[in-house]
């Protein structure tokens, strides 16, 4: 618990919300003493969220919990969430939690119904209180009026009790209005939790609507109940402190690894002779495509396997060069097993090994001097060599149509050599993106919404992951987190 600066300058005192990544945008969690609205459709997590801010301020703040239900008996919640790590009924034994359990008892007035409450508040000294959910305990009512009533002086014993207190409220499939349409001009904050498609995979948001006395960038957030609620931050390059050699991954007699066993265990390894497409969309950084392909390229290296790339737009042999310093990779290892395809430039280093500039005038001749290079790295090394291709660099220099032509031959020749050919997409080259994919083994794409990296197999079919950036390797790797 803590203070920060809300509106105006004034100083708010906060409670820790126990949901991971939430305190961060919200200056350090709910104002203490404060109504929080929580509403979404059934399924988007409503319960778990609450249980979650009851349980952690029970265990790890020393903030004794009551939880109010209209809809969930006391078994069924105990087993739910024990199911998900948090032990409700210890916290009973120690005196810190209390379930208030008005399923059966629905046909209670208004008045044993808030005197129930209140009388439980006191006892136990609560601190924080969950109404789950209001919608049922308006449906308890005989009168309208009441849920009005009801809504009013659940309000007054927040305020005198300084609870801060979540009021759960349903959202009826394919309705927007906040419960009973009543309860968000009392409240002081409310938060939406909501659930989308995205190409036919599940999408999960966090929308805080309002919050008093809190400053916020951003107000839309993703979030997962994998392992617990996560809500996720903007995607942010992480900082090597003390730098390591890359960890290869052996490949198998059928499979290339990725280079992330995260990555393997999600599609499943690269199969040999395979092509492999890697669809970047608008506003993915530089640093967060490199996750899904420098792994591979690192793997392959430190493993003694040559490489033949084609870099994207805005990468080139020097940058190259640096990248597979930053995995360690030895001056012997890059001039040996590396090879970039540039371009003449004028200002071209001519006196490393790693730079390869193809002779001829058309395409076939072009290829012919990369397919010779790959054979002469092949029985040199004794081992398959990985293409790497970026699709945008390709079609500029060789354009759309000679490239197509030569496609067929590369993904051709890569099967019959067992090698690994990944070509890379960027936003622009759709067309030829597309061609890629009708004869790619594996298909991926990575997209940024709100910030948050995302990143799901078209083929092999996957839900939605996050990924974020772990250094704790010593390098900048992908950690993947499902989206449950």
């Amino acid at each position: 618990m803590g203070c920060r600066e809300g509106e105006g300058g004034v100083i708010t005192q906060r409670v820790s919300t126990g949901i991971e990544g939430l305190d961060e945008v919200l200056q350090g969690g709910f104002p203490k003493g404060s109504m929080i609205l929580l509403g979404g459709n059934p399924g988007t997590g409503k319960t778990i969220f609450s249980a979650e801010f009851l349980y952690h301020g029970a265990r790890d703040f020393f903030e004794n919990g009551l939880y109010v239900s209209f809809s969930e008996g006391r078994d069924a919640f105990i087993a739910n969430m024990s199911s998900l790590g948090l032990d409700f009924e210890k916290l009973e034994r120690e005196g810190k939690f209390k379930i208030l359990d008005l399923v059966t008892v629905k046909e209670a007035g208004l008045d044993t119904l808030m005197e129930m409450m209140t009388s439980d508040i006191d006892t136990l000294g609560v601190e924080r209180l969950v109404i789950d959910s209001f919608t049922a305990m308006a449906n308890a009512f005989a009168k309208p009026i009441d849920v009005r009533i009801a809504l009013h002086l659940l309000s007054k014993i927040v305020r005198q009790s300084g609870c801060t207190t979540i009021v759960i409220t349903e959202i009826p499939t394919g309705e927007q209005r906040i419960g009973l349409g009543i309860e968000e001009f009392v409240s002081d904050g409310i938060i939406l939790l909501e659930k989308r498609w995205v190409k036919g995979r599940l999408l999960r948001e966090l929308v805080v609507e309002k919050m008093r006395g809190t400053r916020m960038a951003r107000t839309r957030f993703l979030f997962t109940l994998h392992n617990g609620f996560k809500v996720f931050q903007p995607f942010k390059a992480g900082r090597v402190e003390e730098p390591r050699r890359f960890q290869p991954i052996p490949h198998t007699e059928e499979r290339f690894s990725t280079g992330s066993e995260e990555l393997d265990e999600i599609i499943g390894g690269l199969p040999r002779g395979s092509a492999v497409l890697i669809e970047f969309g608008t506003e993915v950084s530089r640093e967060a495509a490199m996750l899904f392909s420098v792994p591979i390229m690192a793997n392959f290296g430190t493993q003694g396997m040559a490489m033949i790339i084609l870099p994207c737009s805005g990468f080139n042999a020097e940058t190259i060069y640096e990248i597979a310093k930053e995995f360690q990779l030895t001056e012997e290892e890059i001039n040996d097993l590396l090879r970039v395809i540039e371009r003449p430039r004028p200002y071209l280093k001519r006196d490393v090994d790693y730079v390869f500039v193809p002779k001829g005038q058309d395409i076939r001749e072009v290829y012919e001097g990369i397919a010779r290079l790959r054979q002469e790295l092949r029985e040199r090394t004794g081992k398959p060599v990985l293409g790497f291709m970026g699709l945008d660099t390709a079609g500029i220099v060789l354009g759309e149509e000679s490239l197509r032509n030569i496609l067929d031959q590369i993904v051709t020749d890569t099967r019959i050599e067992g090698g690994l050919i990944v070509f890379v997409s960027k936003p622009g080259v759709e067309g030829i993106a597309q061609y890629v994919a009708n004869m790619a083994d594996i298909h991926v794409r990575v997209v940024c919404e709100n910030g948050v990296i995302l990143f799901y197999g078209v083929r092999p079919r996957t839900s939605l992951y996050v990924a974020e950036m772990d250094c704790s390797k010593g390098y900048p790797m992908p950690k993947f987190t499902p989206i449950l």
